[in-house]
């Protein structure tokens, strides 16, 4: 750090690190008096009034279990083994700890990305960004540690097979419309330890989203006051656990393939399309029922006055999917029914030209051939962001031979959504 605006241009580099002046992140002593960050062991004679501290309490193993409560404060007073802070009813003591960063970027709200570019083994330590109408980081592969983003459009976006290794951050106060992390274009990310909460009065705030064939595991964080904690979208895949998704959220989980592992949902909503449990302890204020009250054949279902979820029993003929192999090469589809395809050749599957709203046509790829669902005139398929051309010419396609779809009817006879997939398939 020179304290001057310095140009350093290197031809090429094998790796490069970038650190912050004075950071500090460490376990708080026991104490009693709010926003009193204490560790006798710690010098803080290097921070200052103003500095920036993000304060995180862990509802177990310190590190090792979810964020469950949290404070982000400024430093009001600095003494000899404390630092006092501006937060004012919260007591951070043992289950708490606190990081500290003193290097802060202000970007006055640009929309420039300070961080972009071809980069490899890039490691940013201890920095707080401030102010940002963009991405802080985009497009390269970065180890991020002990950093703050503050007020920001966007955190860290990584694409085209980079790598996002993040972990002992906070990303906080996320504007509208905008994202903490993104993991894209068979990316993969490893995000631990992140305190993510959207800004006060902010709409359709994510904290950590997959998409195109991405895969991104999220452990021990805590989300709060954003619409959606964790979503994935097709062919993409998310995996949390020992995380916390507090009530302030108005999603948990959306999207496909999310699984949640030990995770405490308190989200106002349920979690949708997950593929395997997870620790949710309430829907809308209820009480989930005990998997022992369920029966054989029983589902979860809302209850009919939409107070909260019950076991119930599936009616006879009311949307249960019977499965039948298909070894030709075409067949049409009939509602509510599933179908394996089995065939060295292509299996051309036909949409019901006559279908119900909320019927369902599912399909699983087992022969080499694959398969195709074809359309009848004035029917649509849409899958996600995308459409398939109206009519006979549209279709969706498998890419390989064990890719699986579910379609639902939303529009009588003619709309059909996509609401669950595995693979990657082509939309014509």
């Amino acid at each position: 750090y020179l304290g001057q605006t310095t140009t350093i241009q290197k031809a090429s580099v094998k790796s490069l690190t970038i650190q912050g002046e004075f950071y500090a992140y460490e376990a708080c002593d026991a104490n009693a008096v709010a926003g009193k960050v204490v560790d006798a062991d710690a010098d803080f004679s290097n921070f200052a009034v103003g500095d920036r501290v993000v304060c995180t309490h862990y509802s177990g193993t310190v590190g090792s279990s979810s964020i469950d409560d949290y404070f982000y404060a400024t430093i009001t007073k600095v003494g000899e083994g404390y630092v006092q802070t501006s937060e004012e009813t919260k007591v951070p003591t043992t289950g708490w700890k606190y990081l500290i960063n003193q290097t802060v970027f202000d970007g006055d709200n640009t929309t420039n990305v300070p961080i972009t570019g071809n980069f490899e083994f890039t490691q940013i330590w201890g920095l707080e960004f401030y102010n940002w109408n963009s991405w802080v980081s985009q497009y390269t592969s970065c180890t991020w540690m002990y950093c703050i983003f503050d007020d920001i459009g966007g955190g860290c976006l990584v694409a085209s097979s980079k790598r996002l290794m993040i972990t002992t951050c906070a990303i906080l106060n996320i504007r509208s419309n905008r994202y903490g992390l993104v993991i894209s274009d068979s990316s993969g990310g490893n995000i631990d330890n992140i305190l993510f909460t959207g800004k006060s009065g902010s709409t359709n705030t994510i904290g950590c989203k997959a998409t195109t064939g991405a895969q991104s595991t999220i452990s021990y964080c805590g989300f709060f006051n954003i619409t959606t904690a964790i979503n994935s979208v097709y062919g993409s895949s998310a995996y949390g656990r020992y995380s916390y998704i507090a009530s302030t959220c108005t999603y948990g989980a959306y999207g496909y393939n999310i699984t949640l592992d030990n995770c405490t949902n308190n989200a106002a909503t349920p979690v949708y399309h997950l593929t395997s449990g997870g620790s949710i302890e309430k829907w809308n204020g209820q009480a989930l029922p005990s998997i022992d009250d369920a029966t054989g054949g029983q589902v979860l279902a809302l209850k009919s006055d939409k107070s909260g979820l019950e076991f119930a029993t599936v009616a006879s003929g009311g949307g249960g999917i019977t499965w039948t192999e298909v070894t030709g090469t075409t067949q049409s589809a009939s509602a509510d029914n599933g179908y394996i395809t089995n065939n060295e050749s292509l299996v051309t599957v036909t949409l019901p030209s006559t279908c119900a709203v909320g019927k369902i046509i599912s399909i699983a790829g087992k022969g080499a051939g694959l398969w195709k669902i074809a359309q009848n005139a004035n029917q649509i398929i849409y899958f996600g962001d995308q459409n398939t051309t109206t009519g006979t010419s549209g279709y969706l396609a498998a890419q390989n031979r064990r890719d699986c779809i579910e379609l639902i009817c939303i529009t009588a006879d003619t709309e059909f959504q996509v609401r669950s997939v595995i693979g990657n398939i082509t939309v014509v």
